[in-house]
């Protein structure tokens, strides 16, 4: 975002149909707007960490929900594996992402979300954990 902000700043700067108070104008609507947004990170990272804990949640609700047959079992247990490995594959690539050659500005912007990071980091584990609540929840009800 500071990319961003500076480049655009540098072209109203370089202008030469701008008068200094417009400039000036600018720079100050320039500080504000980069204050807000980099304010709202912290907002935006909560929240998607909630959103992360609800369907958690809301997850092991459905599960109890569901009727339980042996056959789920099985389907369990090859769904703990596909989603580990989907899991591996998107913490991989969210890693490449963010600290990958030439993506320095996507790597500063990520640094500003440590609850996604975390999640990131570890969803094959998050994913796995879930499925297995959840399927404990499910054949624990009964039948």
């Amino acid at each position: 975002m500071t990319e961003f902000y500076g480049a655009m700043n540098n072209m109203i700067q370089n202008s030469t149909d701008l008068t200094a108070g417009q400039k000036a104008a600018h720079s100050a609507i320039q500080n504000t707007a980069k204050t807000n947004v980099e304010a709202s990170y912290a907002t935006f990272d909560f929240a998607l960490a909630a959103l992360a804990i609800i369907l958690i949640i809301g997850g092991v609700i459905s599960s109890f929900m569901i009727p339980s047959h042996p056959v789920f079992l099985v389907i369990n247990i090859i769904g703990i594996f596909i989603l580990v490995f989907i899991g591996m594959v998107m913490t991989n690539t969210y890693a490449e992402l963010v600290s990958g050659e030439g993506a320095s500005y996507l790597g500063d912007a990520a640094e500003n979300f440590t609850m996604i990071n975390y999640l990131m980091q570890y969803l094959p584990y998050i994913g796995a954990i879930m499925v297995a609540i959840c399927s404990v929840v499910m054949f624990a009800r009964g039948m």
